[in-house]
């Protein structure tokens, strides 16, 4: 059996995207997370029982109806649809997420993304950096679309 480890607080647990797929929700290797996206009803439905006790849950609310069942997990409900098309969506969520996780900034995010992105897509760097600030903006101010 493989030893599990062992996490101080909620935000150590790993962080998961849940997204609907051709009606099928992709699968997850882990069975608790610190924190998830949930970018649909069905993913919201499936994984919020997989939240970590204080854990934080960001949701597109421009495709989910319902509020969270639970009560111990933070709940963060962003227009995800109004403020980017769907190929940026993920990327407001994220920056919504970046408000409940101190550790982590806009700008580690930035580096991270420049890093990864294949050189191909490098020029689609400034719309995913504007769709990280709306998703953090989003909290504090009204939603201003950037489609």
């Amino acid at each position: 059996m493989v030893p599990q480890p062992r996490y101080q607080r909620a935000w150590d647990l790993p962080i998961g995207v849940a997204m609907g797929w051709k009606r099928d929700i992709l699968s997850t290797t882990m069975f608790v997370f610190g924190a998830l996206i949930a970018l649909n009803l069905s993913s919201f439905d499936k994984y919020e029982e997989t939240l970590a006790t204080g854990g934080t849950l960001v949701v597109n609310q421009s495709m989910v109806d319902r509020e969270a069942k639970r009560g111990d997990i933070n709940v963060i409900f962003v227009p995800c649809n109004e403020i980017a098309d769907k190929k940026l969506m993920n990327m407001v969520a994220v920056g919504a997420l970046l408000t409940a996780l101190p550790e982590l900034t806009l700008k580690d995010i930035e580096k991270s993304l420049e890093a990864h992105l294949p050189a191909r897509h490098k020029h689609l760097l400034p719309k995913n950096y504007e769709a990280l600030k709306r998703g953090k903006e989003c909290r504090r101010n009204p939603v201003i679309s950037i489609q």
